[in-house]
C-alpha cells in the first residue's frame, strides 16, 4: 500500500486519465491551479495520511523521525540480523543522491563512499545487498523497472531499475531539500519532481490494469522517462519535464520510442509542472501533473 497522490490528497482536480491514455481517448484542455511553489511543498510533505494539510515544519519533524527508526531499528528487524546504522543511513543518503536515475548498486555504493572521510568506514557491496533486500520489502524503496519491448532495431536496452523511494518526501528529507533549497538546484528539483510524478502515475497505472516501466538503451542514445503498459502490450511513453523550455526535446524523445516500438504506443505524452493541457500539433500530450488522475 503506498502513500497518497495528489488527487487522492484533493490537492488536485484531474481531468486527464491515464486509464483513457492507455485507451487513447485525446485529453481536454485544461489548466491547472498549482504552481511549481505547490509542486515543491507537495515534496516536502509527501503522501502521508497523517500530514494531509500539514505544513513542512510538521512533515520535517514526522519525516526525520520516520528515517530515524528506519534506520535505527526497522531496518534490522525486517532483515533479521543485526545492521549498522551509520552504514544504513549513508546508503539511503546515496540513494536518494541517485533518486530518479537508473544506477547500479555498485554507483550507489560508490557515492555513499564518496560521502566519507577515507578513515571512516563506508558501506561495501556485500553490505548493500541485504539493506536493499529489507528496504525493497519494507516498501520505502519502490523502484521502476526497465521496459524491454519488441524493437525494430538490435538496440541493447538497460535493465537497471530506475530508483525510486516509497515517497518522494523520503528523498527530499535525506538531501535536506526544504522548498526554498529547491529552488536554488533546479537539477535535483527535477529529479525529485519526476519522482513525484512516478509515484502518481504507478498508482493510476496499476488502478487501469498497466504497469510502469523506464526506458533507456545502452549506449544512453534514448531515454524515456516512464512507460505504462498493460498486459495487452497497449503502451503510454511518457517524458516529465518541470518547465516547458524542453518540451520539443521531449516530444521528439517520446516520437523516436514510438519509430523504435513494433506495436505503435496509444498516447504519448509530457508531464509538467505547468499550467496548460493541450494536444500539440505532432499529437504529443502535454499535461500538468495538477490535472493528472486515474
Amino acid at each position: 500500500m503506498r502513500t497518497m497522490t495528489l488527487a487522492e490528497k484533493q490537492a488536485t482536480t484531474p481531468t486527464v486519465s491515464v486509464g483513457g491514455l492507455l485507451a487513447g481517448d485525446t485529453p481536454p484542455p485544461d489548466r491547472s491551479s498549482l504552481e511549481v511553489r505547490d509542486y515543491l511543498h507537495h515534496l516536502a510533505v509527501g503522501g502521508w495520511p497523517g500530514l494531509v494539510g500539514a505544513d513542512e515544519t510538521t512533515a520535517r519533524t514526522f519525516l526525520d523521525g520516520y528515517l530515524d527508526m528506519i534506520i535505527e531499528h526497522d531496518i534490522a528487524e525486517v532483515s533479521g540480523s543485526p545492521r549498522n546504522p551509520r552504514l544504513v543511513g549513508r546508503f539511503l543518503h546515496a540513494y536518494a543522491q541517485l533518486i530518479s536515475q537508473p544506477a547500479t548498486i555498485s554507483t550507489i555504493v560508490r557515492r555513499a563512499r564518496d560521502d566519507v572521510d577515507e578513515d571512516t568506514r563506508a558501506p561495501s557491496r556485500y553490505v548493500a545487498d541485504p539493506y536493499l533486500d529489507a528496504l525493497r520489502r519494507m516498501k520505502i524503496i519502490d523502484e521502476v523497472p526497465a521496459w524491454e519491448p519488441a524493437v525494430r532495431s538490435s538496440k541493447r536496452l538497460t535493465m537497471t531499475p530506475k530508483r525510486q523511494l516509497g515517497d518522494p518526501s523520503l528523498a527530499a528529507s535525506l538531501l535536506q531539500m526544504s522548498p526554498a533549497r529547491m529552488l536554488t538546484d533546479l537539477e535535483t528539483t527535477g529529479f525529485l519532481f519526476e519522482s513525484l510524478v512516478g509515484h502518481d502515475l504507478r498508482t493510476y497505472a496499476e488502478a487501469a490494469g498497466a504497469s510502469l516501466f523506464h526506458y533507456r538503451e545502452h549506449d544512453a542514445r534514448l531515454e524515456v522517462d516512464f512507460v505504462l503498459e498493460t498486459r495487452d502490450g497497449d503502451w503510454v511513453g511518457i517524458e516529465v519535464k518541470m518547465g516547458e523550455s524542453e518540451l520539443d526535446k521531449a516530444a521528439a524523445s517520446l516520437t523516436r520510442l514510438a519509430e523504435r516500438v513494433a506495436r505503435q504506443p496509444k498516447a504519448l505524452a509530457v508531464i509538467t509542472a505547468g499550467s496548460l493541457a493541450y494536444t500539440r500539433d505532432d499529437g504529443v500530450h502535454v499535461v500538468p501533473l495538477g490535472c493528472l488522475g486515474a
